[in-house]
């Protein structure tokens, strides 16, 4: 993938973001933005699985979106989330 880091881009990147002088984004400004949205919806549902772990064991709903969401995300090729994607495969199964 090639894209162009602009100057205004690197300048929010490691002034604002912190980020270490070298690095360099690895998604494009669109695709880095949706996966940054993404990335807090699965940090919800893996939250609201931890607070109440029980109850959306049975709620097919639940399992069913947490599911497609890391599908999509391993799209991204930022995190590996196989082991949760087969645990909710068996968790949705069972309902």
């Amino acid at each position: 993938m090639s894209f162009t880091f602009s100057a205004e881009s690197q300048k929010h990147a490691f002034e604002c973001e912190h980020r270490y002088p070298g690095w360099l984004p690895t998604l494009c400004t669109t695709c880095s933005e949706e996966w940054t949205f993404l990335k807090q919806e699965i940090l919800k549902l893996e939250h609201q699985w931890e607070s109440n772990r029980t109850s959306l064991a049975s709620d097919k709903d639940f399992l069913n979106c947490w599911l497609a969401s890391l599908k999509i995300a391993q799209k991204y090729g930022q995190n590996d989330y196989t082991s949760r994607i087969n645990m909710l495969i068996k968790a949705a199964a069972s309902v």
